[in-house]
């Protein structure tokens, strides 16, 4: 049956509580996609650092670095693809169960081939 294409990924991710104010999450994945029959393998890693001020603040630190970062490619085929990011993000609990996490990703555009900034603003839950 004709498609776009696919994509199959595999990861792992680990984290670490050092202690009772810093977190540490690693990994890595791979990824195989067929976009329109041209085959594309890539694979890279992701990562997070977390730091918690007092009982309702929490600074967390991430970023994505993908190896291929899909070259090669057609730009539109790499929409859909891991791409290099990294940002930050401050994070308020407002109650026991509900909290703002607000800041900025910084991400590789494939089309434009340019960084681009884009803003974080999201409802977090707690259990």
């Amino acid at each position: 049956m004709p498609s776009i294409g696919e994509a199959r990924n595999v990861g792992v991710m680990y984290t670490q509580r050092l202690n009772d104010f810093i977190t540490v999450t690693g990994g890595v994945y791979a990824a195989k996609y067929n976009v329109y029959g041209v085959r594309f393998n890539d694979f890279g890693g992701k990562g997070k650092l977390s730091f918690r001020i007092n009982d309702r603040m929490k600074i967390n630190m991430f970023g994505t670095y993908s190896v291929y970062n899909g070259y090669g490619m057609t730009p539109a085929s790499q929409l859909f693809m891991n791409q290099n990011s990294y940002g930050g993000t401050l994070e308020f609990k407002i109650s026991d169960s509900f909290g703002i996490e607000a800041g900025a990703e910084r991400e590789f555009n494939p089309m434009t081939r340019k960084w681009e900034t884009h803003p974080i603003i999201m409802p977090v839950f707690y259990k």
